[in-house]
């Protein structure tokens, strides 16, 4: 009676587990200023493919707060200093822009350069 109690526990967490796994899409990791004084106003890579439902990591690898805006879509990713943040994509097919819309000086990180490009493919 024991061990079937522990077979049916166990075929459950299984398809628990498999079920949460399906559930989430790729993850695309971007890095925010890799650290070079050349860097300080990249996003790495500034270019990428993404499918739907697919989430966007950013790291930031920088000494000055980041964020990931995508340009007119409501979605912001904000990472502090040696943090990390992802949000999950659920836009049409297209290519979308985004920046750092983060302000210092008078003028945004986006402004600078920190500013790129994806595409968003129908789901695998």
């Amino acid at each position: 009676m024991f061990r079937q109690i522990g077979v049916l526990i166990s075929a459950a967490f299984l398809v628990a587990s498999a079920a949460g796994c399906s559930a989430a899409g790729p993850v695309v990791k971007v890095s925010a200023n890799n650290g070079a004084a050349t860097d300080t106003y990249r996003f790495s890579p500034d270019d990428f493919t993404i499918p739907h439902g697919g989430s966007i990591q950013l790291f930031n690898v920088g000494d000055v707060e980041h964020n990931l805006t995508v340009d007119g879509q409501g979605i912001v990713i904000y990472t502090g200093v040696g943090q990390a943040n992802q949000a999950e994509i659920n836009l049409p097919p297209g290519t979308y822009t985004f920046q750092c819309t983060i302000l210092e000086a008078g003028s945004t990180h986006g402004a600078l350069g920190m500013k790129g490009r994806f595409t968003v493919t129908a789901k695998p």
